[in-house]
């Protein structure tokens, strides 16, 4: 650092000047607004002014006094940079301004969560990746900024030799006991996201009954103390913040998804107890996630932005989260919560299923939807279904119908349409919901008159002329 900056003292005034590379980097790490800062000051958690972050005046104070957590995205582009010895993409990039701030600051980087994350509860290959971002490391700021820069296009062989000479053996690093403390915490957490984007899947429902709902079922079936509540109260009221792509019909994506979630609230836990354990330290979160920045401030906010955040809802949300913590302070309550989190696997397991059977339902009235909006734009309809004669199949169909079977007479609503393409010829089908996988409305329109022949009663009221 000291090559960078330049300290002029003028009448007593003491004047900080910083080189080229490093008002460059300064100046594209600002304006990526990919960065948050806390401290612990007095008993409180305080968040960093976002300008001074970037000030050269502040370095002294975070020299040897700050420590960067990376999220999941940055370990990522470390393996990357790792592997190819160059920066591919803006993200790549970001990490290296990330890496050379660090340098600049004589910062420490904590990659523990996102090391977790990625060992996918697989310990060994958190190992595997540390190493890489060690390696990464030891090189020289200069080589970092040249490559940042663009004044060389990969990382010279014998500069990334003399890296894997300096990195040592790493394994100490991380420590079991720890992994399986923030595996836990994460296990802890994910049940909150799965029963709010349960919550959230249920269109029918009120803001004011999803929060009384929520509540409900955070004293009758899950209590944690580790879990910034608040967050999760915020991806029920504001759906488009916190939760990603919540109302999307693909399980494994939106598993997927929440599991992404839960790990970045983990990280954010994480943060704040490494901040209120050491007073006066400077902690920095990076991460190429905007929404996780918003996310961030979310858990941190003092008592008068939450009504900035929240308007209306603050003074039930407030009266939440103390019942939630008056609660907690109950030994029997206590004993009750940790007997339950001695069965988190199953609670994971049924709120897993309640969310499935949302999604299913949800997708279900989708397909009855477009049928019936078929119907009514006589247009034909594109249908895979699992038959069970013949496995899955696709046909091109008129729709003729939805509702109760006269031939089945069990009370079950069906899809009755007209198969046009059968190896079989033309003939009537009646779909159960159940065998539907896939339901598309054609730009082919058809005429009711080229197929009905019978005298109609329909069920799905519709405008089909003499036909209706």
């Amino acid at each position: 650092m000291k090559n960078h900056l330049s300290i002029i003292d003028i009448n007593d005034k003491r004047i900080i000047k910083s080189s080229s590379e490093l008002a460059s980097l300064l100046h594209y790490l600002k304006n990526e607004q990919k960065l948050l800062g806390l401290t612990f000051d007095n008993n409180t958690l305080k968040l960093i002014d976002y300008d001074e972050l970037f000030s050269p005046n502040r370095f002294e104070d975070f020299n040897f006094n700050t420590t960067i957590v990376l999220d999941r995205n940055l370990l990522i582009a470390a393996r990357n940079i790792f592997n190819n010895r160059c920066a591919q993409d803006n993200v790549d990039r970001f990490f290296l301004m990330v890496l050379s701030y660090a340098m600049f600051t004589n910062s420490l980087i904590d990659y523990n969560i996102s090391l977790y994350e990625g060992g996918n509860n697989k310990f060994i290959s958190a190992i595997d990746d540390l190493k890489k971002i060690r390696v990464l490391d030891n090189l020289s700021l200069d080589i970092i900024l040249k490559l940042l820069f663009g004044e060389i296009k990969k990382i010279p062989v014998n500069e990334f030799k003399k890296a894997k000479q300096k990195t040592k053996q790493i394994s100490e690093f991380l420590r079991k006991e720890n992994y399986n403390k923030q595996l836990r915490l994460y296990k802890q957490t994910y049940p909150y996201f799965l029963k709010a984007a349960s919550l959230l899947r249920d269109r029918n429902l009120s803001i004011q009954v999803r929060i009384k709902r929520f509540r409900t079922w955070i004293y009758d079936e899950y209590i944690s103390m580790n879990i910034p509540i608040i967050i999760v109260m915020h991806s029920i009221l504001n759906e488009e913040n916190i939760m990603k792509s919540i109302f999307i019909n693909n399980k494994e994506k939106l598993l997927k998804n929440l599991r992404n979630a839960t790990w970045d609230t983990t990280i954010l836990s994480y943060m704040r107890e490494q901040c209120t354990k050491n007073h006066g330290h400077f902690f920095i979160m990076a991460t190429y996630d905007v929404k996780l920045v918003e996310m961030m401030k979310y858990c941190f906010v003092a008592d008068e932005e939450i009504d900035n955040v929240f308007n209306e809802n603050k003074i039930e949300i407030k009266k939440i989260i103390e019942q939630n913590n008056k609660i907690l302070k109950s030994k029997n309550r206590k004993n009750d919560v940790e007997e339950r989190l001695n069965k988190l696997d199953i609670i994971t397991e049924e709120l897993e299923n309640e969310l499935l059977n949302h999604i299913y339902e949800a997708q279900m009235k989708s397909f009855e939807d477009l049928f019936i909006e078929a119907i009514h734009n006589l247009k034909l309809v594109s249908i895979k279904m699992n038959s069970n004669e013949k496995g899955i199949i696709q046909r091109i169909c008129v729709p003729f119908d939805f509702g109760p079977s006269k031939r089945y007479k069990d009370g079950i609503n069906r899809y009755h349409v007209l198969d046009l393409n059968s190896p079989d010829g033309k003939h009537n089908l009646a779909i159960l919901p159940t065998q539907l996988i896939d339901l598309e409305i054609l730009d082919e329109s058809f005429e009711p008159g080229d197929y009905v022949t019978w005298k109609t009663n329909w069920i799905v009221p519709r405008d089909w002329g003499k036909y209706s």
